[in-house]
């Protein structure tokens, strides 16, 4: 589709443990989920390089089709990536506005989401206007008091279990994650 046009392809990859804590917050969140996390974790561990997370195989068509050297990996971190995109795409923002607005898409961590977790076991089926009442509700009193928004508590080894065994699949394509406090 492209033709000889001079493409980049800019992809954000978000650390495999901050992306399988904010897929868990965001499917307990929405009531498609009541696992624990660490039976979640468990999960993608044993499907580690069948995974969306096993970034190399999700990068090999476009490095295969536009070569490596045109694919430019950016790490997210949940940070305003317009402005970042634009740089990294070597384009100026000409008077565009480029700050964040702010997040409809509150996370709820914590009792909130471990409430929520078990929720979604005695809810399930209940239909979506249900759904979205609790979803709601859950998000106001996050939105209200700090200690129910954040990354899910998650033991440490587990953290640790993630990242290594992610770290071979990241290092085959070259990144290697800035350890970030959890």
């Amino acid at each position: 589709l492209c033709g000889d046009t001079d493409t980049r392809v800019i992809v954000y990859l978000r650390e495999q443990a901050h992306a399988i804590a904010s897929t868990y917050q965001e499917e307990v969140k929405t009531g498609s989920l009541a696992e624990s996390f660490s039976a979640v974790v468990e999960s993608s561990l044993r499907q580690a390089r069948f995974s969306m997370w096993n970034y190399a195989a999700l990068l090999k068509d476009w490095r295969e089709a536009f070569g490596a050297n045109q694919v430019v990996i950016r790490e997210y971190h949940g940070q305003n990536i317009v402005s970042d995109f634009l740089s990294a795409a070597d384009t100026g923002s000409d008077g565009m506005d480029v700050s964040r607005p702010p997040d409809p898409n509150i996370t709820i961590a914590g009792a909130l989401l471990e409430v929520k977790r078990r929720l979604n076991e005695t809810i399930a089926g209940e239909g979506a206007e249900l759904q979205a009442l609790v979803e709601g509700h859950m998000q106001a009193m996050a939105r209200a008091n700090p200690k129910y928004r954040g990354r899910p508590c998650a033991d440490p080894s587990l953290i640790a279990a993630i990242r290594e065994t992610f770290r071979p699949l990241n290092a085959a394509i070259g990144v290697t994650f800035t350890e970030t406090p959890w």
